[in-house]
């Protein structure tokens, strides 16, 4: 039900929710963690006790509802970082894909850090999720993926 009433509001504002895949980031334990996230004030590594989201493309401050359809539960998050970058191979294997260009698919639409998925009963791993536009930061950092 919740899910249906975020839907409705991101469509009343002109926003199109996005259904998807979303991993858990950040923290010592991930071994995929690059450098440092530019939306962080300073911009610094992702911790493990961060409130945010990060995507492939947006502005720094974006703010989105994170909906898990399987618990109902909801986030309100910002943008903290870009990501995922992970794609999936013709053969099945993982590699980095940071360009449209690059070999592969995607997997997932967004990375939770790891309290916005507890938050949300997100199992770890992969999981589906919708993630809602509530807020576009007019003047946040934009990133766009390359061709």
């Amino acid at each position: 039900m919740i899910e249906i009433l975020f839907t409705l509001f991101a469509l009343a504002a002109g926003a199109q929710p996005e259904h998807g895949i979303a991993s858990v980031f950040g923290g010592s334990s991930d071994k995929h963690r690059g450098g440092k996230a530019p939306c962080l004030s300073p911009p610094r590594r992702v911790r493990a006790n961060d409130w945010g989201v990060a995507r492939r493309h947006g502005a720094c401050g974006d703010v989105f509802a994170v909906v898990n359809p399987r618990t109902g539960r909801i986030a309100i998050v910002p943008l903290i970082d870009f990501g995922p970058w992970g794609g999936r191979q013709e053969d099945g294997t993982w590699a980095l894909k940071k360009r449209r260009s690059d070999p592969g698919r995607w997997i997932g639409i967004a990375d939770l850090t790891r309290p916005v998925a507890a938050a949300i009963g997100h199992r770890g791993g992969k999981e589906r999720v919708v993630l809602v536009p509530i807020y576009r930061n007019p003047a946040g950092r934009r990133r766009k993926v390359r061709p």
